[in-house]
């Protein structure tokens, strides 16, 4: 199931107004409340955010779509964020697409695995604010 709080297309100019142009981001994260608060202050700044809570669920959601940016948790039921950003590295359509991590564990291994796949970054829930994300987010957007 794909998550969003309004529709896709409905971006104001005055949401916009941190970003030069659009934006789209995919949510992965087997945390509702975490995809909602970050949905939401990526939204304020006129991302267009939309989520999903599985790794399953974010490939059936890339089949249709390419997000410039995913922010991905590394530790989820069935598969790894790690593990999914193998495979998206391995698909010439979803390569480019820029990663963020944002995990509840900081394990440096994983850490630079992610790295040496592409992530852009690795960012540790507890130790960096939400808003902080939105704002690499909106940088990765540019």
């Amino acid at each position: 199931m794909i998550y969003r709080l309004d529709t896709f297309e409905q971006t104001s100019d005055l949401r916009r107004k941190n970003l030069a142009r659009e934006c789209n981001v995919l949510l992965v994260d087997d945390h509702y409340d975490t995809c909602e608060a970050l949905q939401r202050m990526l939204e304020a700044r006129g991302v267009s955010t939309q989520f999903v809570l599985d790794p399953d669920a974010a490939i059936d959601f890339l089949k249709g779509h390419t997000p410039e940016v995913i922010v991905l948790d590394d530790m989820m039921p069935g598969k790894t964020g790690v593990e999914l950003l193998k495979e998206l590295k391995e698909d010439p359509r979803l390569n480019q697409i820029k990663v963020i991590f944002y995990s509840a564990v900081f394990d440096f291994d994983r850490k630079r695995v992610a790295e040496q796949l592409g992530a852009s970054d690795w960012m540790v829930k507890g130790t960096v604010r939400m808003s902080d994300i939105a704002d690499r987010v909106v940088e990765l957007c540019g």
